[in-house]
């Protein structure tokens, strides 16, 4: 049986979220709904729809993610305005990622790309993942730090191309615990600063709760934009 989730204090099987996205001087300006399956092992596997109004862009992404939220594999599938936008399978290794896909303006794509690091973490725009940009954060050391080889599907702020293999080098920045209410609720929750690296502009700030990095919030002054958890349920 679903219920709503005010506490997260004990291990989870199963997670369902919907967030909102609103801008400042209009409201509302789209929505997702996330599912979010755990096992005992450490293996995570995420389903997101996302709906950007303002863009007209439906996304649906299914990702695993191994121990240490490390991706394993995902698909994406993106309609702009009805039409087919693009879709593509993401196989990573420890060090390489691959995609096998398909968009509107490049036809058939195969992309490989090989790291002399590891990999970092697999974003690749559902609202819901950039708060796993906490997960690769290192709490015993600095409180700014790297994080090397993120990969995303797209350059675009909202996502709307692709999908492809695009790396990118950002920074995060821990900052104190903080309460955090939402319309699902009052959670405690670590909150964060992702630091973009185009210059004079203000920092992703956003905030997570619990083992498995729940999603709270996320504001980013740039856009003049919100992102908020507002409904929370679980299965045990």
């Amino acid at each position: 049986m679903w219920r709503t989730l005010r506490s997260m204090t004990q291990s989870i099987s199963q997670v369902k979220a919907t967030l909102q996205y609103s801008y400042d001087d209009s409201g509302e300006s789209g929505r997702e709904w996330v599912t979010l399956t755990a096992d005992s092992e450490g293996t995570r596997t995420i389903r997101a729809l996302s709906e950007l109004d303002d863009v007209g862009l439906r996304r649906d992404a299914t990702i695993t993610y191994g121990p240490g939220f490390r991706a394993q594999d995902g698909y994406i599938h993106m309609a702009q305005h009805g039409a087919f936008l693009g879709s593509g399978w993401f196989r990573f290794g420890k060090n390489v990622v691959t995609l096998e896909g398909m968009t509107a303006t490049e036809g058939r794509i195969s992309q490989r790309m090989d790291f002399d690091e590891p990999i970092g973490i697999f974003a690749p725009h559902p609202v819901f993942l950039d708060g796993w940009h906490a997960t690769q954060h290192d709490p015993n050391g600095p409180a700014v730090q790297d994080l090397r080889n993120c990969i995303t599907s797209s350059p675009l702020w909202h996502g709307a191309s692709g999908p492809m293999i695009c790396a990118q080098h950002r920074r995060i920045e821990r900052l104190p615990d903080e309460e955090m209410t939402v319309a699902a609720g009052t959670f405690a929750c670590e909150a964060y600063h992702l630091i973009p690296h185009a210059p004079n502009r203000p920092p992703i700030e956003f905030w997570v709760h619990g083992p498995h990095k729940i999603f709270v919030k996320l504001r980013w002054d740039h856009l003049r934009a919100t992102y908020e958890l507002t409904e929370l349920l679980t299965r045990e």
